[in-house]
């Protein structure tokens, strides 16, 4: 099941103070998951939003943060650097992902057909 996660951000300066809702679809165990940690440090979830809006319109651009590459990336990173990996061509690629999708199809019971 999804959740909707809603943020009222602000907006200081000359004008007058402004909100808008943003809004995300997030899944229910991402969202307790995540609702837990950010809590536990004394924030909201539109608290923790309206800072990373903030930093993204301040220094235009996203986070470096949001792009550490997780462990199965580091791994991958690691075998490419020395070699492991096996080459392939866009062809080779195009016949890895319609095997997958040919494993994925259920199979087709046999028909008679009567004359």
């Amino acid at each position: 099941m999804q959740s909707v996660v809603q943020c009222i951000t602000f907006k200081t300066g000359d004008r007058p103070m402004a909100s808008r809702v943003v809004q995300a679809r997030v899944s229910d165990e991402i969202r307790e998951a995540a609702t837990a940690i950010i809590k536990a440090t004394g924030l909201s979830v539109s608290d923790v939003v309206r800072v990373v809006l903030t930093r993204i319109a301040t220094e235009k651009a996203l986070p470096i943060d949001f792009f550490q590459p997780n462990a199965e990336t580091v791994q991958a990173m690691r075998e490419a650097e020395e070699g492991k990996l096996t080459r392939t061509t866009l062809d080779g690629i195009r016949a890895m992902i319609r095997d997958e999708g040919d494993k994925q199809k259920p199979a087709r019971k046999a028909t008679r057909k009567h004359a």
